[in-house]
């Protein structure tokens, strides 16, 4: 019986960067998972010369029992479950230091006490920039010095400043509040530390004739849906076209959409609109709750959207199914759903941007055709302060500017942009053409009305879940 190969290859993808393969444990998934971590090198003799020497200790310390992901991948994918699953720590020592701290503080904030995103993003910073930095300083003495020191080496790393924020002000910063509740720490460093002002990009959004072509594209592209007797088929996957027009329509959040549920859409009969409850959202392919308690809300859908989304409910479904699914059955991952609309953009010769531009392309379109920012504030679940800060320039028009700047020189405004539109009057006489008035179109109309007590005449509109 052939051996079972136990090392590390170099190989290339079809990118033409290098990257590593090998077989060892992994924590919740096996005593033989295959690692592929990609690498930044460009395949040529050179570098492949440089991973081999790598390969022989990585191949090495497999054989002998002794391999860490996270020291060799602090980055990768696999480092979540590596972190999350290692053995019981000795006790703490004396002179507790940031390092000592953060082994012991990190595995309390696996989910769901924090999203998946925010403990892969702790697990990152402090294993990349915090600990090699800071790991030996005794967490009793850690001051503003040392934040400031801290952030004038990432500086010097090349970090942008949102990313250098998000490691001191978010991750550090939430080890240092959990280390004075355990009475670890006895002062806050960061109650004298001050951040300049950072500037953030605003808004991208796309044209409407863009995000037709997209969608367009995105309805025609055909995807690898399965393999049968002749191979790997393909076909166009309708999900995918109806997650992206979801979000262009409604400005929800990637990570909500993908965690609908069927028991979450409420569609009306032909021709009315609907609604989508949410109160989740997915992230790294784990549930959780909303961003925020404001984002748990009713989203309204117009009757176009409502229909494409009616089609994916089955006769008799299963009301905890996922909406929006992928070929394989399970739910739409929010990465592989990004590449597809990146690629969309690529092939049309569009600039490319992220999902979190479609919310952008909702708001600005709603915006700057009269849109009021209450009602966009409870549809997309996000507060009043924030969209007006990073959309005022659609709510004010050219035509408002004009009106206002009349009255710095002393002109009136017309009547008809300081008075409020006056409602149309119902018709209430029909002239036919032998000169006489016709009976109004509301009196037929009672005289119409047949009377049956307190039962309406009409059916009511009612709401239904799936086209039964």
């Amino acid at each position: 019986m052939k051996a079972a190969y136990v090392g590390c290859s170099v190989g290339a993808t079809s990118g033409g960067k290098l990257r590593l393969r090998f077989r060892a444990p992994c924590p919740g998934r096996g005593d033989a998972y295959l690692y592929a971590e990609t690498t930044a090198l460009d395949d040529t003799p050179e570098n492949r010369a440089r991973l081999d020497a790598v390969c022989q200790v990585i191949g090495g310390e497999i054989r002998a029992g002794t391999f860490d992901y996270v020291k060799w991948f602090p980055q990768g994918r696999q480092a979540g479950h590596w972190i999350r699953d290692r053995a019981p720590l000795p006790p703490p020592p004396v002179e507790e230091t940031v390092a000592s701290y953060f082994d012991r503080w990190l595995p309390r904030k696996a989910p769901p006490t924090v999203s998946a995103a925010t403990f892969r993003d702790y697990g990152q910073h402090f294993a990349c920039y915090i600990v090699p930095l800071l790991g030996s300083v005794a967490l009793r003495t850690l001051s503003r010095l040392h934040l400031e020191d801290l952030r004038v080496q990432l500086r010097g790393r090349g970090l942008a400043e949102k990313t250098i924020k998000n490691v001191i002000g978010a991750s550090l910063r939430a080890l240092v509040r959990d280390a004075m509740d355990d009475e670890v720490l006895d002062r806050n460093p960061y109650a004298v530390f001050r951040w300049g002002r950072i500037e953030v990009a605003g808004p991208d959004p796309f044209t409407e004739k863009e995000r037709e072509a997209i969608l367009e594209w995105i309805h025609r592209k055909e995807f690898r849906s399965g393999r049968g007797a002749g191979g790997y088929t393909t076909r166009p996957h309708y999900d995918y076209f109806a997650a992206v027009r979801l979000l262009f329509f409604t400005g929800l959040r990637p990570s909500e959409a993908v965690a609908l549920r069927v028991c979450d859409l409420e569609v009306g009969r032909a021709g009315d609109g609907g609604r989508l409850f949410v109160r989740a959202s997915r992230v790294l392919r784990q549930d959780g709750p909303t961003k925020t308690e404001s984002a748990t809300r009713l989203v309204a859908i117009d009757a176009a959207t409502a229909a494409s989304l009616a089609v994916l409910v089955p006769l008799h479904p299963d009301p905890h199914a996922w909406l929006l699914r992928a070929p394989e059955g399970a739910p739409i991952d929010q990465d592989k759903l990004n590449r597809i609309f990146c690629d969309a953009q690529r092939v049309l010769g569009i600039r490319t941007r992220g999902l979190y531009a479609t919310k952008d392309t909702f708001c600005s379109l709603y915006l700057s055709r009269g849109g009021r920012l209450e009602w966009l504030s409870e549809q997309t679940g996000v507060a009043h302060g924030t969209l007006r800060k990073h959309y005022a320039h659609y709510v004010r028009t050219p035509k408002d500017d004009a009106t206002e700047l009349r009255r710095l020189q002393g002109v009136r405004p017309p009547a008809e942009a300081t008075r409020a539109p006056k409602r149309r009057a119902i018709v209430t006489r029909i002239v036919t053409r032998g000169g006489r008035a016709a009976p109004s179109a509301r009196s037929a109309g009672r005289r119409r009305v047949e009377q049956k007590g307190f039962e309406p005449s009409t059916p009511t509109l009612r709401t239904w879940c799936s086209p039964n």
